[in-house]
């Protein structure tokens, strides 16, 4: 026998460990990506729409009952997504929707809050230039633009003229080095 071509199998395993490591990391990357693409896993805290329970009810200042009496009317709203996750490779954007679900038009404003209130902003059109009619929309693009890498938290506040409760929706980014 011809001792020089054979080979022990200990001098092989060096190049299993290695591929069975890329297909590994393949894997785990395919993973990441169908998640974070919401192909897989999708829910309420990673940006999909989901009804908000508990959706905020104000009176309207100077706004007339139904029948035409003085007084207000009851103006109810809700804010989809509750929350949002940001990065800057696959998701730099996110829609939020102001849904009026009252009988009065309603006066909206938004602001950022939290640790990060620099680390977002909303386009220019933003629910706030005109009043949302009655059981109407308004969706507005929510987008990540972090000038530092880290891990990064806000709120974008949505709140209707005169309430005493706006709507929250927490957002989170991540930048990699």
């Amino acid at each position: 026998m011809n001792d020089s071509n054979r080979r022990s199998f200990w001098s092989s395993v060096p190049g299993l460990v290695t591929g069975a490591a890329g297909v590994l990391t393949a894997v785990v990357g395919l993973f990441t990506v169908l998640i974070q693409l919401d192909v897989i896993g999708k829910d309420a805290d990673n940006g999909t729409d989901a009804t908000v329970p508990g959706a905020s009810t104000v009176t309207q200042p100077g706004a007339t009952a139904p029948g035409g009496a003085p007084g207000g009317t009851t103006a109810k709203f809700t804010v989809t997504p509750p929350s949002a996750t940001f990065d800057t490779v696959l998701k730099k954007e996110a829609k939020v929707t102001v849904s009026n679900d009252g009988s009065v038009p309603l006066d909206i404003t938004t602001q950022f809050a939290g640790a990060d209130p620099d680390k977002f902003k909303v386009d220019a059109k933003d629910c706030t230039s005109a009043a949302v009619s009655s059981q109407a929309k308004c969706t507005m693009t929510v987008t990540y633009v972090p000038s530092t890498a880290g891990q990064h938290a806000a709120r974008l506040i949505v709140a209707v003229a005169g309430a005493a409760s706006p709507q929250e929706v927490k957002l989170s980014g991540s930048r990699p080095l």
